[in-house]
């Protein structure tokens, strides 16, 4: 993916209390595409409920649909998500393989931070 593709889809960060989380669109068939989209948030001073889910590295073979678009995800975040999709209404969930980029210059101790922070504001750890 390109980076001006990547900035499209990936709106930048403006705060350091700003996060992107994503939208899981519903779908009833478990066997359908994961379609997604990005939000921004300020996890200091927005009141958005969103859960937060981590999985363990691996291979990227799986794909999810974002801004008509196909992005690579590890299986195990492609499974999940298919898993967490309602059937009549949107989810929301801080995924950090999908929400945290490169380009947000987010390392080491910063990351982990960042992590915490997320942790304790989501409404639920997945």
């Amino acid at each position: 993916m390109t980076s001006s593709a990547a900035s499209q889809l990936f709106p930048p960060l403006g705060h350091p209390t700003e996060i992107r989380v994503i939208q899981i669109r519903p779908a009833r068939a478990r066997a359908s595409p994961v379609f997604i989209d990005i939000q921004i948030i300020d996890i200091e001073h927005d009141n958005v409920s969103f859960e937060a889910f981590s999985s363990p590295p691996e291979l990227l073979d799986a794909s999810v649909v974002l801004g008509g678009t196909h992005f690579p995800v590890r299986p195990s975040v492609g499974a999940a998500l298919c898993r967490l999709r309602q059937a009549t209404r949107p989810r929301t969930v801080f995924v950090e393989e999908i929400c945290i980029r490169e380009e947000d210059g987010i390392v080491g101790v910063s990351l982990s931070g960042l992590i915490v922070r997320v942790c304790f504001a989501a409404t639920r750890i997945l």
